[in-house]
């Protein structure tokens, strides 16, 4: 069996943070590159909260628990954010010749 999810980012409500939200998205996040991971949006009850809380400790990342009316504003109505909601670091670009 195949499971599908997609990483989506988007920039928060009249400002210009780079936002991550998904379960599996924030998860994979937290467990292979945390140090980019500014603040979590955590909904209230959640069941990965223990995971999150934990990882979040350990990398000094600020946790902010919320209620699904309030993480429906940060993540935008019209995206499911699955129950969490990161800030992080912009894309670092770098030029062709850097690359090389």
């Amino acid at each position: 069996m195949v499971e599908y999810f997609e990483t989506i980012i988007l920039f928060g409500a009249g400002d210009k943070t780079m936002r991550l939200y998904g379960k599996n998205s924030v998860l994979e996040r937290i467990r292979t590159n945390p140090q980019t991971i500014k603040r979590i949006f955590i909904q209230d009850e959640h069941p990965d909260a223990g995971y999150i809380r934990q990882k979040a400790k350990r990398w000094s990342i600020p946790i902010v628990c919320v209620p699904k009316t309030k993480l429906l504003k940060i993540g935008g109505l019209y995206h499911t954010t699955q129950g969490i909601v990161v800030d992080v670091e912009d894309f670092r670009y770098a030029a062709y010749d850097e690359i090389l």
